[in-house]
């Protein structure tokens, strides 16, 4: 596997709970055997940890706007037409969960860092 792109940002949900609001970064990853490119997401929040989803269009944009309750269930209906599911492809799905959160992991611990969620390093491992 090879790592294409990898960005994230912190997405503000809910100014009243920080705990709750995501750190979202997405890993476009390209597998030498086919052509095509995935998309694997890295959410992570202090209150909830670590969660992993993979699709097969980039779903970045979509993803972070969580402006409103019909948006999201919109979002929700529309990304699982393209989403790459554990139950269907465990073995890419497992491959991409692996790349993309070894990849992922130290721009979410600096942006964690950054906005004052975490103080040292290992405090996301101990999150996850």
């Amino acid at each position: 596997m090879k790592q294409i792109n990898l960005r994230a940002n912190y997405v503000l949900i809910d100014p009243e709970n920080w705990d709750a609001n995501p750190i979202v970064a997405e890993v476009v990853v390209r597998d030498e055997k086919q052509p095509e490119n995935h998309y694997a997401y890295v959410f992570w929040t202090l209150s909830g940890g670590l969660d992993f989803r993979a699709y097969q269009v980039p779903m970045y944009d979509l993803l972070c706007s969580f402006e409103s309750e019909p948006i999201r269930e919109a979002i929700g209906m529309l990304s699982y037409n393209f989403e790459i599911r554990k139950d269907e492809h465990p073995r890419l799905f497992k491959k991409l969960m692996s790349f993309a959160t070894e990849s992922a992991l130290p721009l979410v611990r600096a942006i964690a860092k950054e906005n004052e969620l975490i103080e040292t390093d290992d405090e996301i491992e101990t999150l996850l």
